[in-house]
């Protein structure tokens, strides 16, 4: 059967859970903008006709028991209808950006991919230790949560087949051996090793899996080639478990010499390989933020990862640096605060108040609020041409009586077009003008476009008064 997916926008989940926006879809499943205790969340939901229900509802329920920092979170999960259909449903953390929006413009640096890999592993390992399975891993399920580096949750599933009932049951990053024997923690192996080997090469893995024995791995800096090739090894019993690969990237003592040659015949038996060490990394990443200052290159650099001063210099992964761009140059694509916590809720008709830098609610009398949303008409031929996500920002005034009095672009992507319909819709917005001290008062904010393939997400943030 066929979904209109977009059609449930404006619905309310199980009475609990508002689908503000469309976000995207597959073949069996379709991801709404909702909020969560106050917070900005994801909302997937997929037909009951589709799955195992009670596998699935089991996994989902499982998933709300973990808690892990670099492991998107899942906050409930159930079963509903929304217009006649039966659908079960699962409430996550919102993630703002993924790793496949990144791929397309470059590949990391080793540095990048190095730091990034080591919150996946232990995020993986956090499942593993607790009997679950991810069976998902790939670019599009790296995902950025404010400044940190997480892995998606919303599909964890206990070892064996896939829950689904219908669609595709393979994809390109699955271990050879998941059609006969189902998912499993070896598996997950094989596809972080199809995914750390397309961040560093811009190559999708299609056909890795269908080869007889061990793929070939072109020359990669260590210690991610030794990583990449022992996680890509055609016998699960062999791979790699994460946390030998953990141990691989952590510096024991002083650094070791680099050099390290491809596995030995029983890729099982575990090399010593140096991580870089954590000021290594750190001066990478600024060498590195500071060659595009010097070229007038701006490009993404989504990993400046930051080592944190404990005797591990654990990594924190910052999907940051995304303001360094001018008009003259190509932006960077999407703009974090530092700090972690969720800034702002879903531009929203039931939106309650808008929180500030600190994670607090200011001291206004009464916070604007969103009224209407007018979203750009993107001609057909335009989104065709996008890849990635083209970001734009526009700055609203707006007077006492809600009215949009003027726009600004404040950051201007890539082509002209996407920034005149964003601000051509801005212009059309209506807000709730803020109290203060029990007038209304005029007030500015920043509509935030994403226009992806798949659709457009607007999201605002008030700032002022």
């Amino acid at each position: 059967m066929t979904y209109n997916w977009k059609q449930w926008e404006g619905q309310l989940v199980d009475g609990k859970f508002p689908l503000h926006q469309y976000l995207g879809s597959s073949e069996h499943d379709v991801v709404f903008l909702s909020e969560h205790a106050g917070q900005r969340a994801a909302v997937k939901l997929i037909p009951a006709e589709y799955v195992d229900v009670d596998k699935r509802l089991g996994a989902w329920q499982q998933s709300t028991a973990l808690a892990h920092p670099n492991l998107l979170r899942v906050f409930a999960a159930g079963r509903t209808r929304i217009d006649g259909t039966d659908v079960l449903y699962v409430v996550t953390e919102y993630a703002d950006e993924d790793l496949s929006q990144i791929l397309p413009e470059r590949a990391l640096t080793d540095a990048e991919c190095t730091a990034m890999l080591e919150p996946l592993l232990k995020a993986l390992g956090y499942v593993h230790e607790h009997g679950m399975v991810h069976g998902h891993i790939s670019p599009a399920n790296v995902m950025a949560s404010g400044n940190i580096v997480k892995l998606s949750g919303e599909m964890l599933q206990f070892p064996g087949p896939r829950l689904l009932k219908t669609g595709s049951q393979s994809s390109d990053y699955d271990a050879p051996e998941v059609p006969v024997q189902g998912l499993s923690a070896a598996s997950d192996i094989w596809s972080l090793g199809a995914t750390l080997l397309e961040a560093v090469t811009q190559k999708a893995p299609a056909g890795l899996s269908e080869q007889s024995k061990n793929p070939a791995i072109p020359s990669i800096p260590e210690p991610l080639g030794t990583i990449i090739r022992n996680c890509l090894v055609a016998d699960p019993q062999h791979r790699w478990p994460v946390g030998h690969i953990l141990k691989e990237l952590r510096p024991v003592g002083a650094m070791k010499a680099a050099a390290v040659a491809a596995p030995a015949a029983s890729p099982a038996q575990p090399r010593p390989v140096a991580a870089p060490a954590a000021a290594k990394l750190r001066e990478a990443a600024v060498a590195e933020k500071l060659q595009r200052e010097r070229s007038g290159k701006s490009g993404r650099s989504i990993l400046p990862f930051l080592a944190i001063g404990v005797v591990l210099a654990a990594l924190i992964g910052y999907f940051a640096t995304r303001h360094m761009q001018s008009d003259n140059s190509k932006p960077a694509q999407v703009a974090e605060p530092a700090n972690p916590a969720p800034t702002t809720k879903p531009a929203s008709p039931s939106a309650k108040e808008v929180l500030t830098d600190s994670g607090t609610a200011s001291a206004r009398s009464r916070n604007g609020q969103v009224i209407r949303r007018v979203e750009p008409a993107v001609a057909a031929s335009a989104r065709r041409t996008i890849s990635g996500t083209v970001r734009v920002d526009v700055r609203v005034s707006v007077d006492p009586d809600g009215n949009v009095t003027s726009t600004a672009l404040e950051k201007h992507g890539p082509s002209q077009y996407f920034a005149r319909i964003a601000r051509e819709s801005a212009s059309e917005w209506k807000f709730a003008a803020p109290q203060v001290e029990g007038k209304a008062a005029p007030s500015e904010w920043v509509l935030r476009y994403q226009f992806r393939r798949g659709g457009t997400i607007v999201t605002a943030a008030e700032e002022t008064p």
